[in-house]
């Protein structure tokens, strides 16, 4: 089983932890941490922490808030060091639904079926005026 971090500014992580509990229900290893109060060298232990302990699965996706933000850098720098470990940026809720629902298959297989999830995701309905 694919474990993973949920990493963002403010409340935002955690929260989306929550909401996604409520929808598929409780979900272990799955770790919720926040940049509020933090500088970039906690940043990172937190980050290595949370990444810890989930050594026991079969790789681990941070999902990040933001492309360019603090975790998102972090992250990639520790993907230098990691096996296993993908950085997903800009995470919505059905993104995050999907992993619940698939995180058994392997790494290399999963990754492709969230990302094709993530854009699916994003729907615009707008009316044009003539």
């Amino acid at each position: 089983m694919i474990g993973a971090v949920i990493v963002s500014h403010g409340v935002l992580a955690n929260a989306a932890l929550e909401v996604l509990s409520q929808i598929s229900g409780e979900q272990k290893g799955i770790v919720a941490i926040s940049n509020t109060g933090r500088d970039l060298k906690q940043m990172e232990e937190d980050l290595r922490e949370a990444i810890d302990r989930l050594k026991g699965h079969d790789g681990v996706i941070v999902f990040s808030d933001l492309h360019g933000g603090s975790y998102s850098l972090i992250c990639k720098r520790l993907l230098r060091e990691r096996e296993g470990l993908v950085l997903m940026t800009g995470y919505n809720l059905p993104l995050l639904i999907e992993f619940t629902f698939y995180r058994n298959r392997p790494l290399g297989e999963l990754v492709p079926i969230l990302e094709e999830k993530a854009k699916k995701g994003i729907k615009v309905f707008r009316q044009v005026k003539e």
